[in-house]
């Protein structure tokens, strides 16, 4: 009788043989499976022809055939390179993997905190802020002494509190097209949100 050794992990076929007698069985039918030893990972049922690019295996008792993928190179989700070592078969587990590199994921778009600390960078800049609170203590101040010249009336204003003024709209137009930006780009944010591109 034949027997068909399999592996135990994966329950490959690895090769068959003549089933060695049991002794003092030798009087038994040949057809009686009691007169032959069939050690573990053996089986006396007969595989199925084996087809291109696959490999037949031993699985809850009879043989299936299963892909065999193995010396190919497939991709795993983030792109890396996988050299495929094992059947694809049952009692195989295998990562998610594909045939072709998969393409990156896109950037994450920028969530609106992320828009905002741009936007406060950007107007740090502008009026020389060392960081967010003291860019508030800035436009604090400048709204104050925007305040006292309207009070005064630019018709009393001196040459020096005219400059100032204008120094003050100036700033607070660039202020104000940056909050409109930012507030664009919470509402459809690019995929790179510190791009000049995007802000006056």
């Amino acid at each position: 009788m034949r027997i068909y050794n399999y592996t135990e992990d994966s329950g490959e076929l690895v090769g068959e043989r003549d089933a060695r007698i049991w002794p003092g069985r030798e009087h038994l039918s040949d057809d009686d499976i009691a007169k032959f030893q069939i050690p573990a990972h053996a089986t006396s049922s007969a595989p199925p022809p084996i087809e291109p690019g696959h490999a037949a295996i031993f699985v809850d008792g009879t043989w299936k055939l299963a892909k065999d993928y193995r010396g190919e190179t497939w991709f795993s989700a983030d792109g890396t390179p996988v050299v495929i070592s094992k059947i694809g078969g049952p009692k195989t587990f295998l990562p998610e993997l594909y045939a072709e590199a998969p393409p990156p994921p896109p950037p994450a778009p920028p969530s609106p905190n992320d828009v905002r600390a741009e936007a406060s960078n950007r107007m740090q800049a502008i009026v020389g802020a060392r960081d967010a609170d003291h860019l508030e203590v800035i436009i604090s101040n400048a709204t104050r002494e925007a305040v006292r010249l309207l009070r005064k009336g630019q018709e009393n204003w001196t040459r020096d509190e005219a400059a100032r003024a204008a120094a003050l709209e100036q700033v607070d137009a660039d202020i104000e097209s940056i909050r409109t930006a930012s507030n664009g780009l919470e509402s459809h944010p690019p995929l790179d949100y510190t791009n000049d591109h995007h802000w006056p």
